[in-house]
């Protein structure tokens, strides 16, 4: 009975150890064999394949909000070429929110000061109703 308990793990680690990628055709950011070693790279802890999954849409999602982000960046400066600069900046304002968001602030204080300068040189306000 042991015999087949170990068995039943060997042929586990087996499996995950030489895992099998369904080709559905999709052009994704990394194979989960790679995904694989990277992991076994960074922890001693074994990861399912469940996990490697939802680890590697993860990292599509990542990747798609960094490119379009990018895209954003890079047009904004008239150019239709994303260069490393853009993906940092972009990367840069996904990792640390809250410097973007003090960044946003600034320009909102800004914009708030113009508005009432031009509010309070506005010839309306100066009208008698």
């Amino acid at each position: 009975m042991a015999y087949n308990v170990e068995a039943e793990e060997y042929q586990s680690l087996d499996e995950e150890e030489f895992e099998h990628e369904e080709d559905d055709g999709a052009i994704r950011v990394s194979r989960k064999g790679t995904l694989s070693k990277f992991v076994r790279t960074k922890t001693s802890s074994r990861v399912t394949n469940g996990a490697k999954d939802m680890l590697m849409a993860q990292l599509e999602q990542i990747t798609i909000m960094l490119v379009k982000r990018a895209e954003e960046v890079c047009a904004s400066q008239g150019r239709s070429t994303i260069y490393d600069s853009d993906l940092q900046t972009a990367y840069e304002e996904l990792m640390q929110p809250h410097e973007f968001i003090d960044k946003i602030i600034l320009e909102l204080d800004n914009q708030k000061e113009q508005l009432k300068i031009v509010a309070q040189s506005s010839l309306v306000r100066h009208m008698e109703v």
